[in-house]
């Protein structure tokens, strides 16, 4: 059994709880895991998967596919499916799903709790989709995936809580990281300096998730076995994951897209639209003083939006 109260923070550590229990459902529901880029959504299923693969049929191992590289036909979903039959099929970056939606919602349709496109060959997996988009993204129009296949997906979602959006407990995320790489020598955990610095600005830099935090460990690391001093880490630490080894902030959702909806009269059209390019412009530049010098706008124009 997972030892939840390990895990330091409360809200992790209580949405992989209910990851947990759901990976339990005796059903064939599907589940959407949602989180930034970097959060374990993944992992974490690794990580259950061991421990409920005695308790439910369709969860003797662990298969994935990636929606980016998968090709869009029946052939190709059918030799996944296969491959999966009897584990965890965890299918990532559901927004990249378009391509794919008739396939897989005929694939999924099920009344036996079994998947596949035909009668004479069916498979029996635990299906998991993984996305780095927000819930309203996904869902508030049909661009990135159809209603009728977002409902046979989003039978069960948790959302994983960011590194950025939880302050308590990134220090011991960190001896995680570090005690994960093993490292042969010099192996003893950094000072203090380091966690002073992962607690006060880690929201400045911290993108990745936990891909920064072990690059960070494995570059505190590689220094020492260059004889740096403690001292002397930090900066270059700093220096090398903002120029090189950070992930950049990825954009998530559809804020940058006005869709129009049909019916609507054209002044309403006109405000709705008014009202998305204000909350736009002020997420980009930061006021709405700052968003009308940059667009070269007339001052309080956009107060009168």
């Amino acid at each position: 059994m997972i030892d939840f109260n390990a895990i330091s923070n409360r809200s992790r550590r209580e949405a992989v709880e209910q990851l947990f229990h759901f990976l339990c459902n005796p059903g064939r529901f599907s589940i959407l895991i949602l989180g930034k880029p970097g959060v374990g959504k993944s992992h974490w299923v690794r990580q259950i998967q061991p421990h409920i693969c005695d308790k439910v049929s369709c969860a003797q191992g662990i298969c994935e596919a990636n929606l980016r590289t998968v090709e869009p036909s029946r052939e190709a979903w059918t030799n996944i499916f296969r491959e999966a039959d009897g584990c965890i099929l965890i299918i990532k970056e559901l927004e990249h799903i378009k391509r794919h939606d008739v396939l897989l919602f005929e694939a999924l349709s099920t009344t036996d709790g079994t998947f596949g496109f035909s009668t004479k060959e069916r498979f029996e997996f635990r299906v998991v989709f993984t996305s780095s988009y927000s819930i309203d993204s996904l869902r508030k129009t049909e661009e990135l995936v159809s209603h009728r296949l977002f409902d046979r997906i989003a039978q069960l979602v948790v959302e994983l809580p960011s590194l950025r959006e939880v302050n308590l407990g990134i220090w011991e995320d960190f001896q995680a990281s570090w005690v994960k790489m093993k490292f042969a020598e010099k192996n003893d955990l950094p000072g203090g300096t380091l966690r002073m610095w992962l607690e006060k600005e880690h929201k400045d830099f911290l993108h990745g998730n936990f891909r920064d935090l072990d690059k960070i460990a494995i570059l505190w690391h590689q220094f020492r076995l260059m004889g740096l001093g403690e001292e002397k880490i930090l900066p270059k630490v700093q220096e090398q994951l903002t120029k090189f080894s950070a992930y950049p902030e990825q954009r998530t959702e559809l804020g940058d897209v006005f869709y129009f909806q049909e019916g609507k009269p054209w002044k309403a059209l006109e405000a709705a639209f008014k009202a998305a390019l204000k909350q736009w412009a002020i997420n980009v530049y930061g006021t709405a003083r700052k968003a009308e010098r940059a667009l070269e706008m007339g001052k309080r124009t956009l107060d009168r939006w």
